[in-house]
C-alpha cells in the first residue's frame, strides 16, 4: 500500500468531511485557497463554497464509550440534539436536514420553523439561473415535505422533477441516485408530484449497479465508502419489503452483503471492537460521528440489530459517545472525538440516525417513508 504523508492524511481527512459538506449544502471549512491549490479540480469544483468560514473548534467534555447505554438513552441524546438545533442555529441557517431531525424525533418541529426553514428553501431558488447540485435538490425535497409546503413549485421550479431527472441521469454519480432515489420515493409517499415507479425502478437498479461485488461496499468516485454504503442502505431499505423492486431477491441480497462487511471486524470490515467505524482500505482514515450516523441509521433501517454482541462496544454507544454533555454547545455532536468542523451538520445527521433508530425499535420503518409516517 502506498505510504501516506502526515500532511496528505491531513488534507483527506479534512477534504472528507468538506465533501459530505458539500453534499448536505453546508460552508466549507477553512484554508479553501490552500485546498484549491492540492486538491484535484474536479473534486474542488464539486465542493460548494462560501464567504463565511466555520472553523475547527475543541471540546473534551464528550460522553464516556464505555458508559452503559440504557434504554431511553437515545431518546435522551434526540431530545439534547434537538434543543441545541432549537436554540444554538439560526433561524436563517435551519436546512431541510433540520427539518427532518427535528419532525421525526419526539420533540417535533413548530410552526415558526415550518415557516422559516420553506423560507430559507425558497431564497435557493429565488434566481432561476443559479446552479445547484443533485443532492441540494434531494435535501430541500425532503425539507419541504416535512415542514408541509410543496416541492414541486418552488418559485416555478419543480424540485421533485429535479432529483428524479438527476437521479436517473445515465452519467449520475452514487449521490445522484441515493438522494434521487430516497428523495423521490418521500415525495411518492407524501402524495407530492407525480413521481413514475419506473424512474424509481432505474434508481434502485443502478444503484445496485454501483455495489462494488467484490467488498460489498458503495464507494464514490472520490474513494470515500463509508458513509456512502450507509446512504445507500437507507436507500434501498425502503424497498427490502417490496416484490416489484426485489426482484429475485437482488436487494436482499445486496443489503446482506453490505451489512454483513459492515459489521464485521476485521477481513475487509468496517466495525472496530470500540463500536466506530472506519474505513478499511484507506490507510489514514479517520473515526467519525458522520460516518458513524450514517451507518447507523442505514444498518437499522434494514432491520440490523445493533444491540447484540457485534463488538466489544455497540455502535450505538460510539455514535453517543460524540455528543457534548456541557456548556453552549450541550447537545450537539463533534465530528471526531474533540474537535468539529461543522456542527450544524454533524448534529443533523447524528439526530435524524437517532430518529431512525428510535423507529426501528418501534417497528415503525423508515424515516423518510411518510405514507407509513405521515407528518403530522
Amino acid at each position: 500500500m502506498k505510504k501516506t504523508t502526515a500532511k496528505q492524511s491531513t488534507l483527506k481527512m479534512t477534504f472528507s468531511f468538506l465533501l459530505f459538506s458539500s453534499i448536505f449544502g453546508f460552508t466549507v471549512v477553512g484554508n479553501t485557497q490552500a485546498q484549491a491549490t492540492e486538491t484535484p479540480t474536479a473534486v474542488v469544483q464539486n465542493v460548494k463554497t462560501s464567504t463565511s468560514k466555520a472553523h475547527a473548534t475543541f471540546t473534551t467534555s464528550v460522553k464516556s464509550i464505555n458508559q452503559v447505554v440504557q434504554a431511553d438513552d437515545y431518546a435522551t441524546a434526540i431530545t439534547q440534539g434537538v434543543n441545541w438545533i432549537n436554540t444554538q442555529v439560526a433561524a436563517e441557517k435551519l436546512t431541510g436536514w433540520d427539518a427532518l431531525a427535528l419532525v421525526r424525533s419526539s420533540t417535533g418541529i413548530t410552526d415558526a420553523q415550518k415557516t422559516q426553514i420553506q423560507t430559507n428553501i425558497e431564497t435557493n431558488y429565488a434566481d432561476p439561473s443559479t446552479q445547484h447540485q443533485p443532492t441540494d435538490y434531494a435535501r430541500d425535497v425532503i425539507g419541504l415535505i416535512c415542514v408541509g409546503a410543496d416541492p414541486t413549485n418552488v418559485n416555478g421550479q419543480n424540485l421533485v422533477q429535479e432529483a428524479v431527472t438527476n437521479g436517473i441521469a445515465a452519467d449520475a454519480d452514487v449521490y445522484a441516485v441515493t438522494y434521487g432515489l430516497i428523495a423521490a420515493t418521500a415525495a411518492q409517499s407524501s402524495g407530492a408530484g407525480n413521481v413514475q415507479t419506473a424512474d424509481l425502478q432505474i434508481m434502485v437498479t443502478n444503484l445496485l449497479g454501483m455495489q462494488n461485488s467484490e467488498t460489498g461496499y458503495w464507494t464514490d468516485q472520490y474513494g470515500y465508502t463509508l458513509d456512502t454504503t450507509g446512504m445507500a442502505l437507507q436507500a434501498l431499505a425502503l424497498y427490502l419489503g417490496n416484490d416489484d423492486f426485489n426482484t429475485n431477491n437482488r436487494i436482499t441480497d445486496a443489503v446482506n452483503s453490505a451489512t454483513d462487511v459492515v459489521t464485521r471486524i476485521g477481513d475487509g470490515g468496517a466495525l472496530q471492537d470500540d463500536g466506530n467505524f472506519k474505513d478499511p482500505f484507506a490507510s489514514d482514515a479517520t473515526t467519525n460521528s458522520s460516518s458513524d450516523a450514517m451507518l447507523v441509521a442505514g444498518l437499522v433501517a434494514c432491520g440490523k440489530n445493533l444491540s447484540t454482541a457485534l463488538s466489544t462496544i455497540p455502535p450505538l454507544n460510539a455514535l453517543l459517545s460524540f455528543q457534548v454533555l456541557d456548556g453552549t454547545d450541550t447537545g450537539s455532536f463533534n465530528w471526531t472525538a474533540e474537535t468539529t468542523y461543522d456542527r450544524q451538520l454533524s448534529t443533523q445527521q447524528a439526530v435524524y440516525a437517532l430518529d431512525q433508530y428510535s423507529y426501528s425499535v418501534d417497528n415503525q420503518g423508515s424515516i423518510f417513508d411518510f405514507a407509513t409516517n405521515p407528518i403530522n
